[in-house]
């Protein structure tokens, strides 16, 4: 019989809380977060915050996993809008939507932090709060600032190095492009390297929007690229280049449909960079 990743998850209940832990990893973990009245109150002598967006809090902690210290983060969700609250009782909140991602992406070969516990607080048929516990992934730093250093680096192991991260990347979004597999925000900030050797290993972070198709739809496969090619720090045209190419031959593209995707990717990053422009020029003002 196949297990399924999420089969390997058991659940408890805490209060208002409902939790999936992975086997191995106590419940209490999670719920060290919160105060005795069961709301997120993370001690600051066992969590630091860390730099996240404004739509969810994030702390650094460390858990004992299989009796063994490991450095996790918490991502506390947050709602966005009201409109979020009434979402909830037709899918479920974000907190469930990255645990179930990362766990795709992982079935199907690619990396994202390990998730270890979910926590969702109910209130009636509405989930009101979601917490995700996710394993830290050592030794590693964001694509973009990577990119950026390299960038700024002007001797031939840089250069090489960056021309390695690029093919492979290429590669992997290729890939997983090909098994209709869109990422929800493909910003290279929302890539870790880790291993910046001859085989880099990149893990996909904030998992919450990236869906599995039957077939990518064109629109999303676009939107993907044009994240990436947003990139303008420590890349150029001729990097810019080459990730096509290589993404191109892993998507299976052929010389027609490598064309066009490439001159739309283009033109949809010049629409965005125009308006990113616009947008900064009015807050000056």
């Amino acid at each position: 019989m196949h297990l399924r990743p999420i089969d390997l998850f058991e659940a408890r209940v805490y209060g208002n809380w409902s939790i999936l832990a992975k086997s191995g990893i106590p419940p209490e973990e999670g719920i060290k977060i919160l105060s005795s009245k069961g709301d997120v109150q993370p001690d600051a002598g066992l969590f630091t915050r860390v730099r996240s967006s404004s739509n969810a809090r994030v702390y650094r902690a460390t858990c004992i996993c299989q009796g063994t210290p490991v450095e996790v983060y918490f991502k506390h969700y947050l709602f966005r809008s009201g409109f979020d609250f009434f979402k909830h009782l037709f899918r479920p909140g974000r907190g469930k939507r990255a645990l179930n991602s990362s766990l795709m992406l992982r079935e199907h070969g690619f990396k994202a932090p390990e998730p270890l516990i979910l926590m969702q607080k109910k209130l009636g048929p509405f989930t009101t709060e979601n917490i995700l516990v996710t394993a830290a992934v050592t030794e590693s730093m964001r694509l973009n600032g990577l990119l950026e250093k390299l960038g700024r680096t002007f001797n031939q192991e840089a250069f090489k190095k960056k021309k390695r991260i690029i093919i492979e990347l290429g590669k992997l979004v290729g890939k997983m492009h090909a098994l209709g597999i869109i990422h929800g925000d493909l910003r290279l900030s929302n890539v870790l390297i880790q291993n910046q050797g001859e085989i880099p290993c990149f893990f996909f972070i904030d998992n919450e929007s990236t869906r599995k198709y039957e077939r990518a739809p064109y629109r999303l496969i676009k939107k993907n690229l044009v994240q990436i090619n947003m990139q303008r720090l420590g890349v150029n045209n001729a990097d810019r280049m080459r990730f096509m190419k290589v993404y191109a031959q892993y998507a299976g593209l052929k010389e027609g449909e490598t064309r066009k995707i490439i001159k739309d990717v283009l033109d949809r990053t010049v629409w965005r960079l125009k308006k990113k422009t616009e947008k900064k020029s009015t807050r000056s003002k």
